[in-house]
């Protein structure tokens, strides 16, 4: 069963009757709660960012649940001084229809999982250097910043091609949209695009406290 976004709280009414009616009470403690955490998670370095991947086969957009690895940006490329930071990917509700919601996806996304999702990040630019991702049979990866298996001698380090940096904001809570690969696995390019109306939607209602603090952007050239 589908229903638009604008038919959100309609959808929640109907399930609410069908299932028994939540705790109002409840509810918008959990949301406190969770909100409180991400707030509390941006204070340890500084800013938060929020990365989806996803895969365009043949039948359409895809969750591909893996994460990328970012270094900042100095003196014009990834700096291999400091550690690299690892975000593993969101879930993507947008999908498998950009501008609908299943009624399930609605009770699926909460404040505590955004919470696991957002990703401490100091502020400053980055770029992608390492992806890996998959869904069913598939396994997509991109780019050589990885220890491996024989350590760092066998590893490069190497930005993304296409658009695959990000400027991130002292004190910024960043939902960089969704991260789509292309290319090789040694020429590998990046395809970015903003959180659609449908997934902004689903985060009001989800964490409605944090949703104003939110920047929506995407990875860039």
């Amino acid at each position: 069963m589908r229903l638009r976004t604008v038919g959100l709280w309609v959808g929640l009414g109907f399930l609410a009757g069908c299932a028994g009616t939540p705790d109002p009470a409840k509810v918008a403690a959990q949301q406190q709660q969770g909100s409180a955490q991400i707030f509390a998670k941006k204070k340890q370095k500084g800013s938060l960012l929020l990365v989806r991947m996803i895969d365009s086969p043949l039948l359409g957009d895809v969750n591909c649940g893996g994460y990328i690895t970012l270094r900042k940006i100095k003196a014009g490329k990834p700096d291999e001084t400091e550690p690299p930071v690892s975000v593993s990917s969101a879930a993507a509700y947008r999908l498998p229809n950009p501008n609908k919601l299943s009624l399930g996806q609605l009770f699926a996304a909460t404040a505590q999982r955004y919470e696991r999702w957002f990703v401490a990040v100091e502020p400053g630019r980055y770029a992608i250097t390492y992806a890996n991702c998959s869904y069913g049979d598939m396994t997509i990866e991109a780019g050589g910043d990885t220890d491996g298996v024989f350590g760092r001698a066998l590893s490069y380090v190497a930005p993304f091609g296409g658009e695959s940096t990000i400027t991130i904001g002292q004190g910024q809570i960043v939902d960089a949209g969704y991260v789509r690969l292309t290319g090789t696995r040694s020429d590998p390019r990046v395809v970015g695009m903003e959180a659609t109306s449908a997934e902004r939607d689903l985060m009001r209602s989800a964490m409605p406290d944090v949703y104003p603090a939110i920047t929506f952007t995407k990875f860039g050239m």
